[in-house]
């Protein structure tokens, strides 16, 4: 079920990438009306003060200047409200303690073009956090034209689908949805070539996107495109998603994951965190039911 975004963390690193993820939360947050507050954060190491030279007071205050200028040039939309934190120590710790005191519902966080702590932050953010998490990668463009869903069909596929139409709502938007289909035991009992199991496979699976459509007929939704991808290997999926959305000039990834509703290596999950170690280009919208991860977590934390 989807839930609207009202509480946004937006994450900044004192580098470069922090423009571009500013600009785009500012241009989300203006698309998106249900968005109430923009909380901008930076975990600065606990050696901060002494690398500056500057007391932890003085060295906090630079940094507090620092994010009021990034932000300077960008008004709030609406009543926007604005807040800025900064904190001290680990930063996947901080950010998820800051996530359970502000009650967060989506994190935005830059991700470099090259291979460095930004990826393996957003990875370890999009398996341990309760909140969405949108990853924005350096330069990316503040706009959404085109959206590109990798689905299963699940009900973490319909999630993303009904954010998706959300989303059309404010903006113009076109959809592709891509269902990615792997190779399956059986086809010897079945006396099939694999390719022959292959078309078959192809088959059902546009049958499922016909099912997996028919509870939109009654809504007016953007021009939505059916892709379907065969990966021989079971190992490449998130390669192929990276591709084709590539090619289709996706300006957004999103997709529906099961986070921590489920165990952590079921389809959509896992691929989500492998998928975030493979883009670097597009940005990334990695949903999650945020009230029924609570719901679960209150479980067990009762148990």
């Amino acid at each position: 079920m989807f839930y609207p975004f009202k509480k946004a963390l937006v994450g900044l690193d004192l580098s470069a990438v922090d423009n571009d993820v500013v600009r785009y939360s500012f241009f989300i947050a203006q698309i998106l009306p249900s968005i109430e507050e923009l909380i901008f954060v930076h975990i600065a190491p606990p050696m901060v003060a002494e690398i500056a030279e500057l007391s932890e007071a003085r060295s906090m205050e630079v940094i507090s200047e620092y994010i009021r200028q990034k932000i300077a040039p960008y008004s709030a939309p609406r009543k926007v409200q604005i807040k800025t934190r900064v904190e001290q120590g680990d930063a996947l710790t901080q950010v998820l303690e800051i996530n359970k005191q502000e009650q967060v519902d989506v994190v935005f966080l830059g991700r470099k073009s090259t291979e460095d702590g930004s990826s393996l932050l957003a990875k370890r953010l999009a398996l341990k956090a309760l909140c969405s998490v949108w990853c924005v990668p350096e330069k990316a463009k503040a706009e959404i034209k085109r959206l590109f869903m990798p689905v299963d069909f699940s009900s973490f596929s319909k999630m993303a689908m009904d954010y998706a139409l959300v989303l059309s709502q404010n903006i113009p938007i076109e959809i592709d949805l891509l269902h990615i289909y792997k190779p399956t035991t059986g086809r010897h009992v079945l006396q099939k070539s694999a390719e022959q199991m292959a078309d078959v496979m192809e088959e059902g699976a546009r049958l499922q996107y016909f099912d997996f459509m028919q509870q939109y007929d009654h809504l007016q939704i953007p021009t939505v495109t059916p892709l379907f991808a065969h990966d021989e290997t079971r190992r490449l999926s998130e390669k192929i998603c990276h591709m084709m959305a590539v090619e289709q000039k996706a300006d957004l990834i999103m997709l529906g994951s099961r986070g921590r509703t489920e165990a952590a290596a079921t389809l959509m999950g896992s691929f989500a965190e492998q998928l975030l170690g493979e883009n670097a280009t597009i940005p990334i919208l990695i949903l999650k039911g945020k009230r029924k991860n609570l719901n679960m977590m209150s479980a067990i934390l009762r148990l």
